[in-house]
């Protein structure tokens, strides 16, 4: 449940009929995703979860557009307090269109951020040293 919204829980088989361009995630990962259901103001939000062994929670909604087009926007969060913390952590990750292209881009994001001290070249084509600053400097 999200806030005071109610959610149901949706078949795999049942969202990757209604968005076939998803199936490349759960091929991405297998048996690791939650899907659920919330309807407001007549808007069906598809909301899915990913949980890893490193304390990181990932989060994805795919919902219908006015437009047409479906919208895949990505964040991720990590759940471990430290102390005097009073609030969780998180990176808003890839979002766009729901196509093959977005998809990898998550997927990416989410390597990266799991293993931020190693930057995938995509990023090190970009200039950039991954998403989260890296705990040592990287030399070249």
């Amino acid at each position: 449940m999200r806030g005071d919204r109610k959610t149901v829980s949706v078949s795999k088989l049942d969202f990757i009929t209604l968005f076939p361009e998803i199936k490349l995630l759960f091929d991405y990962f297998p048996n690791k995703i939650l899907v659920e259901l919330e309807q407001e103001n007549d808007v069906d939000y598809y909301w899915l979860t990913l949980e890893t062994k490193f304390n990181m929670q990932y989060n994805i909604r795919v919902n219908k557009c006015k437009d047409g087009s479906v919208y895949f926007g990505g964040w991720s969060t990590n759940r471990l307090i430290r102390p005097f913390e009073t609030w969780n952590r998180g990176n808003d990750l890839s979002d766009g269109e729901l196509n093959s292209e977005t998809i990898k881009r998550f997927v990416l994001d989410v390597i990266d951020d799991i293993f931020v001290n190693a930057p995938d070249e995509h990023y090190q084509a970009q200039g950039v040293q991954g998403i989260g600053v890296p705990h040592v400097p990287i030399e070249d």
